[in-house]
């Protein structure tokens, strides 16, 4: 019989695993990718921070440096001007003083700048600026020997010899400028190259920015191939990271931009201090040839001659304006209280011939005695607004109106100068004020007039600004601050105040010297205001000085009468003037004591 088929013992295959998808790797590729660039970006933005960081640090330390040079050239000045206002002034041992004074604080400073500098030694170019302080040294004791030489030549009465020396002080003093203007020159130098190093470093970091862009354009491809949700998301990322690097960027080019502009008033003050100091130099001769003049002189002559030594001195005045320049215009100011309507009938006559015939000035005197007093000293305005006058009569091509306005803002005076001349574009009018800019092609301009006006509105707390179109003229506003007026209960705990508005200088400063000595505190003004005592000129006859004094009885008058026959209207005490000094004392002690009665209530 056949046999059964048996069951085969062998067991069934095992079914082959599923290959695993390998796509899990390649999303840790992205991630790595993701994680690279991410970090490469956070080393730029770092690196750039830096640079950024260090640049601003560095240029900081040099800008002091520059501002202590500065300080250095403007103490040399003032150890100068001794030996030259002696010439004027006669005063040895006064000005001797002052040399002294000025000298010691050179000495002063110049020992904290070199102290400095040697603390920073191991930087790169200190070395050589402190080599060159020797040099200094040699020629400030060079000065100090030609001032020790100037005073004693004075005091001997050669005034020939004293001339000499003084010469060889200026020169001392330009070759100062000189190693001062060089140590500048070196500090600008070693700032620029520092600055083209960090410019260098910043160049070469934005070249490494093409390795992140190569890195994200792996990413945008992976991620694109995962999905469009998760490129969305990376790209914003990269996108945040772009911002960061160009705002970084932005911030130093920004600072760049700040110590580009510092170095550029750094210049500017050099220059207005220079300016200053040559108009000085070539204002002392006249003065000394008005002097020699005056002493010899008829007296209608004499009166010529004090017409141009007033002129002469508002040239002096005018340069010290310009020096504000170089000045700094956070340093207090002192405060003076100027009367619009007082200071318009001085300055009028001049601004007028500032013009050509067929430019017509106008402005309204009787607004101009309605306004309060500003605070701002006469020589500031008048210089400030003369400018305006001036590049507005430049402006207008052929005939033309000048106008000059002023009226009471919000707490402070406003003065308005406006022409008819062609105008201004936006852009002229966006750097009307930068220094050194000027649109005037057929006459020689420095660009400084504008400037000049800005700085002295704001160094006495006002503001300047210009409106203006093509076509429309130009008008140029100056907001200045009106003067603090005391109230009585100041005025008494200030004590008794005197104004002087006496047109002789002579009787104006004895007036003031005497009432000074009194315990009077002296203002020059044209208008009373509070005053307890007004010295002012008689509007009814010549040679004459009215003091009135406010008292508690009344109103008292005291007059410096030319005649001795003269006679005293009710209530006036007469005082000769051959008694001139005498007859002002006794009016100062009357008028202090009757102050002092007021006071007490008796």
């Amino acid at each position: 019989m056949d046999r059964e088929p048996t069951a085969s013992a062998t067991s069934p295959a095992r079914p082959r695993h599923a290959r695993r998808p390998r796509l899990h790797l390649l999303y840790y590729c992205l991630a790595a990718f993701d994680l690279l660039t991410v970090s490469l970006s956070l080393y730029l933005i770092d690196r750039v921070a830096r640079i950024y960081t260090n640049s601003v640090v560095v240029n900081q330390e040099w800008a002091s440096r520059l501002e202590d040079f500065a300080e250095l050239a403007r103490l040399a000045s003032a150890v100068n001007s001794p030996g030259n206002d002696l010439f004027q002034s006669r005063e040895v041992e006064r000005e001797r003083e002052r040399f002294r004074e000025a000298r010691q604080t050179f000495v002063q400073r110049r020992d904290a700048v070199h102290f400095a500098l040697m603390r920073e030694v191991g930087h790169e170019g200190v070395a050589g600026i402190l080599a060159a302080f020797p040099a200094i040294d040699a020629t400030m004791s060079d000065m100090v020997a030609s001032a020790e030489s100037l005073f004693g030549a004075f005091d001997a009465g050669d005034q020939t010899e004293a001339g000499e020396h003084m010469a060889a002080m200026d020169r001392h003093y330009a070759a100062m400028n000189d190693h001062l203007t060089d140590l500048s020159d070196r500090i600008r130098e070693i700032q620029r190259t520092h600055i083209a190093g960090e410019l260098e470093r910043a160049g070469s970091i934005r070249r490494a920015e093409w390795i992140v862009a190569g890195l994200i354009l792996v990413m945008i491809v992976g991620v694109t191939f995962y999905g469009h949700r998760l490129a969305i998301m990376m790209k914003r990322d990269v996108d945040r990271i772009e911002e960061a690097v160009e705002a970084r960027t932005r911030e130093l080019e920004h600072s760049h931009a700040r110590l580009r502009h510092a170095e550029r008033l750094a210049a500017i003050g050099t220059l207005a201090a220079g300016v200053g100091h040559d108009m000085n130099n070539v204002l002392f001769p006249v003065r000394c040839r008005l002097d020699a003049l005056s002493d010899d002189a008829d007296p209608s002559t004499r009166e010529d001659i004090e017409a141009i030594r007033s002129g002469v001195t508002y040239l002096q005045q005018l340069s010290d304006g310009l020096r504000l320049l170089a000045s700094d215009p956070d340093r207090e100011t002192r405060r003076e209280e100027l009367n619009l309507d007082t200071w318009w009938r001085t300055v009028e006559p001049m601004f007028r011939a500032a013009l050509r015939r067929e430019i017509e000035l106008i402005t309204d005197p009787a607004n101009l005695a309605g306004l309060p007093p500003i605070s701002m000293p006469v020589h500031h305005l008048t210089q400030a607004v003369f400018n305006l006058v001036t590049n507005a009569g430049e402006a207008i091509q052929g005939p033309g109106l000048v106008t000059i306005a002023a009226a009471s803002v919000d707490g402070m005076v406003r003065i308005e100068v406006r022409d008819t001349g062609p105008g201004m574009s936006p852009e002229v009018r966006r750097h009307a004020f930068d220094p050194f800019f000027t649109t005037k092609k057929r006459t020689i301009a420095t660009g400084l007039g504008l400037a000049l006006v800005q700085a002295l509105v704001r160094r006495h707390g006002g503001l300047a600004t210009i409106e203006s179109e093509p076509g429309h003229g130009v008008t140029v506003r100056l907001d200045l601050p009106m003067a603090r007026l005391a109230s009585p209960d100041d005025q008494r705990a200030q004590g008794p105040t005197a104004c002087i508005s006496v047109a002789d200088d002579r009787i104006r400063g004895l007036a003031a010297a005497v009432l000074t000595a009194h315990g009077f505190e002296c203002r020059m003004d044209a208008e009373p205001g509070r005053a307890d005592v007004w010295v002012c000129d008689e509007k009814a006859g010549a040679g004459r000085v009215v003091a009135f004094l406010a008292g508690a009885a009344g109103r008292h008058v005291i007059q410096v009468a030319a005649e001795s026959n003269a006679d005293a209207p009710p209530g006036v005490v007469l005082v000769w003037r051959e008694s001139l000094l005498d007859g002002l004392r006794s009016a100062a002690a009357r008028a202090a004591a009757d102050f002092s009665r007021q006071e007490s209530g008796t």
